[in-house]
């Protein structure tokens, strides 16, 4: 069966403008970081892991489950 996924660029193109103008995506010794800095004016939010894809779709997540985009 194929499952169907969002490639990395499919994912970055799903996080708003807004997001990506404070964002930094890094490659560390392990994996993937990816940085807002004012996610929701306040404070930032930081998630990490071993694809790049996997640590978007972290962060997007996050904006989805906090309200934070729609």
């Amino acid at each position: 069966d194929n499952i169907p996924c969002y490639t990395v660029s499919e994912l970055g193109e799903m996080l708003p403008i807004s997001a990506t103008e404070g964002s930094r995506t890094s490659k560390v010794t392990n994996g993937w970081n990816v940085n807002y800095d004012h996610v929701d004016s306040s404070k930032g939010y930081s998630c990490g892991d071993y694809t790049e894809a996997d640590a978007r779709g972290e962060m997007l997540i996050y904006l989805l489950e906090n309200h934070l985009i729609n």
